[in-house]
C-alpha cells in the first residue's frame, strides 16, 4: 500500500471540489499539512492519519450572489417542469439540529444510543462542550400530531430500517423549508415528477413507475421519523432556549392508485405536503444569531441517493461534507475523523490494535472515496 495516504488525499481533494464546489489550498508549510506517506499509515503508524489537511472554501460568483440576494417569497414558488431548486444550487437549512437528523438516518446504530430513565431510546448530541444538548429519538407513527418516542426494542427495529438514501430526501426538505417566508407556519409541496428527477430514479430503466414510487414512499417518511428535543445554550446576546416540540418534519404523503387489467392496484403518483417544526422559529428566523443555512446542489442530492444503498461509508462521508463544509469557511479535516464517520469510532479504535483490520479499513476507505469521486465526475 505504497503512498496510500497521498493517494487518498488527492482523491479527497477532487471529491470536495466536485461535490461542494470549493477550492482546496495547501499550506506552504509542509510540517503543518503534509500527510505522512508510506506503508506505515496502514501498519504501525495509524495515528498519522490524524495529520491535518487544511483547506479553505471559496464560493463562486453565483453562490455569493445567491447568499447575498436571496429573497423569501410570501407565496409558495411555482415550479417549472421538474425543478425543485431555483437553479442548480439552493440555500438550505443546514443547522446542527438537522445535521443530527442526517446522522441518525445514515449512521444508525454506529451512534452512541442509550436508554433514558423513562425507558426511551435516545442519541445525545452535545453543544458547546455540554452547555447545551440535542436529544434524538425515533418514532413509528410520524403522521400523528404528537408522535410517540420509542423504547429500545421498538426503536431498534425502526433504526435498522433507515436507509442512507433518506438523507437525500432530508436535504430536499432542508432546501425547501429555507425558501419559505415563515417556515414555522408555511408548507412546501413536492410532486412525484420532481422527486423522480432529483433522486435520479427517472433514469432507472429497470424499474417501473410503481416500483420507483414505492421506493420513494418509504424514504419520504424516514426523515419525519427522527424526533428531537433541543436545549440550546446562551450564545452572545441571545439567551438559552428549549424546543420541546419533538417534530423536525411533519410530512403528509398523498398517493394515487390505478387498477390494471389484472385487478392489481398500482401506485401511479404521489404528492408530499411538508411542514417544519417549531425549531424553525429559532434557526430560520433571519436572525444573524440563529440563521443556520448553507448551500446544496442538485448534483449532491442525486449522487447521495445513488450511492446510499450500496456504499454506506461513502454516503456518510458525503453527508458529513454537505453539513460541515460551507462557502467562505475554513476548517481542518483529519483522516481518522473521516474514517470514524464512515465506519464508526469503535471500529476505527479496534483497527488501531489489529494490523489486518487496519489494512482492510484503509482499502475500504480508498474504495469509498473512489465511489464518491466517480459519481461526482459524471454529469447530471
Amino acid at each position: 500500500m505504497k503512498q496510500l495516504a497521498k493517494t487518498l488525499h488527492k482523491k479527497f481533494s477532487h471529491l470536495i471540489q466536485q461535490v461542494i464546489g470549493i477550492t482546496i489550498f495547501r499550506n506552504p508549510n509542509p510540517n503543518e499539512t503534509n500527510v505522512a506517506e508510506g506503508e506505515e499509515i496502514v501498519e504501525d503508524q495509524t495515528a498519522k492519519l490524524e495529520k491535518q489537511i487544511t483547506f479553505q472554501t471559496s464560493s463562486n460568483k453565483d453562490q455569493q450572489k445567491l447568499l447575498l440576494n436571496k429573497q423569501y417569497p410570501a407565496k409558495p414558488r411555482q415550479f417549472k417542469k421538474a425543478s425543485l431548486f431555483p437553479d442548480q444550487t439552493s440555500i438550505a437549512a443546514l443547522s446542527l439540529v438537522l445535521h443530527g437528523v442526517a446522522e441518525v438516518l445514515s449512521q444508525k446504530m454506529n451512534l452512541s444510543w442509550k436508554t433514558e430513565t423513562s425507558s426511551t431510546f435516545s442519541y445525545e448530541k452535545e453543544i458547546e462542550s455540554g452547555k447545551g444538548k440535542i436529544f434524538y429519538y425515533v418514532t413509528d407513527n410520524p403522521e400523528t400530531s404528537q408522535p410517540e418516542t420509542l423504547a429500545e426494542e421498538a426503536a431498534l427495529v425502526v433504526i435498522d430500517q433507515f436507509d442512507p438514501r433518506a438523507c437525500a430526501i432530508h436535504l430536499i426538505y432542508c432546501a425547501l423549508v429555507a425558501s419559505l417566508d415563515k417556515p414555522w407556519s408555511g408548507n412546501f409541496i413536492i410532486d412525484d415528477r420532481q422527486l423522480l428527477e432529483y433522486t435520479g430514479l427517472v433514469k432507472r430503466r429497470d424499474l417501473c413507475k410503481h416500483e420507483k414510487l414505492s421506493i420513494l414512499y418509504h424514504l419520504l417518511r424516514q426523515p419525519a421519523q427522527v424526533l428531537a428535543c433541543i436545549a440550546w445554550p446562551k450564545q452572545g446576546k441571545v439567551g438559552a432556549f428549549t424546543v420541546a416540540d419533538l417534530k423536525i418534519w411533519d410530512v403528509s404523503i398523498i398517493r394515487d392508485f390505478e387498477t390494471d387489467k389484472a385487478g392489481n392496484s398500482k401506485l401511479v403518483g404521489l404528492k408530499v405536503i411538508g411542514q417544519a417544526g417549531v425549531w424553525t422559529k429559532y434557526f430560520l428566523n433571519k436572525s444573524k444569531y440563529h440563521y443556520h443555512t448553507g448551500i446544496i446542489t442538485k448534483k449532491t442530492v442525486q449522487k447521495l441517493f445513488s450511492i446510499g444503498k450500496q456504499n454506506a461509508g461513502a454516503a456518510r462521508i458525503l453527508v458529513w461534507l454537505t453539513f460541515q463544509i460551507q462557502p467562505e469557511f475554513q476548517d481542518c479535516v483529519m483522516g481518522k475523523t473521516l474514517m470514524e464517520i464512515a465506519y464508526s469510532a469503535d471500529k476505527v479504535s479496534t483497527a488501531e490494535q489489529d494490523r489486518q483490520l487496519r489494512r482492510q479499513m484503509a482499502d475500504d476507505f480508498e474504495t469509498d472515496l473512489k465511489v464518491v469521486r466517480s459519481r461526482m465526475a459524471s454529469r447530471t
